[in-house]
């Protein structure tokens, strides 16, 4: 009993590990949040972090910051008009849900504007918590990675409601649990993440193997129309 106890307390073992991505975690956490203060470079950060939190879930991770700086540099060009699109969505619907809760009256018209802004919201919601992801692990077009970010939110949506909980929880219990801002500092953006990492393996995993035999069927036209093309030259000669 006492050796499997203490294998367990070993530098590889179980404790260790979990004591390990705690600390991964919160360092990614603090960076993550230094990163987003220009704004600018909210995407780039953001998707740097969700490329670590993946190498961290499959026992990857090595030099945290080190991979995360080189992963926000790689992503630079490519995440930061994600990111300026999102901040600036984001303090659109911010203003509008401010005149919701504020201004509005209770009017047919104010109802449906209520509706509206509800909707977009959700919206905004459900591409926020794929697109970084899918940033992180695809190479592809800004508008591609919208799209997909999209798709995959609607392809599984009981789990996308689940991500948009796990996200928006810590950020919820801020505005009414005292000082709860210390854990959004220590973990709120990569805990949520996180967890999110393991909700969102089964969707890419499923969203590959689709576009693989996309792929496969084009392929195969491809070669019928290439050996149809052959067919109808032979008979000519």
């Amino acid at each position: 009993m006492s050796s499997g106890g203490s294998k367990a307390f070993d530098i590889d073992g179980p404790f260790m590990h979990v004591l390990e991505t705690i600390f991964h975690l919160w360092v990614l956490n603090i960076i993550t949040i230094i990163c987003c203060i220009p704004i600018i470079t909210a995407g780039a950060a953001l998707t740097a972090m969700q490329h670590q939190l993946y190498l961290i879930a499959k026992k990857e991770d090595g030099y945290v910051v080190r991979g995360y700086f080189k992963d926000f540099a790689s992503n630079f060009k490519r995440s930061t008009p994600a990111g300026l699109i999102m901040v600036a969505a984001g303090a659109a619907l911010g203003i509008d849900a401010y005149i919701f809760m504020n201004k509005v009256g209770t009017t047919a018209y104010s109802a449906w504007y209520k509706c509206g802004i509800v909707a977009l919201i959700l919206l905004y919601l459900f591409v926020f918590v794929y697109l970084f992801p899918v940033l992180a692990r695809y190479e592809s077009s800004l508008g591609l990675a919208f799209k997909n970010a999209l798709f995959m939110a609607v392809y599984k949506l009981p789990k996308s409601i689940l991500m948009i909980v796990i996200f928006a929880l810590p950020w919820v219990l801020t505005a009414f649990v005292a000082n709860f801002w210390i854990w959004d500092i220590l973990f709120g953006l990569s805990l949520p993440a996180f967890a999110n990492v393991y909700l969102i393996k089964g969707t890419f995993e499923a969203f590959e193997k689709n576009q693989k035999e996309k792929s496969g069927e084009k392929n195969e036209s491809s070669e019928d129309i290439a050996k149809e093309a052959g067919e109808d030259t032979t008979e000519e000669e």
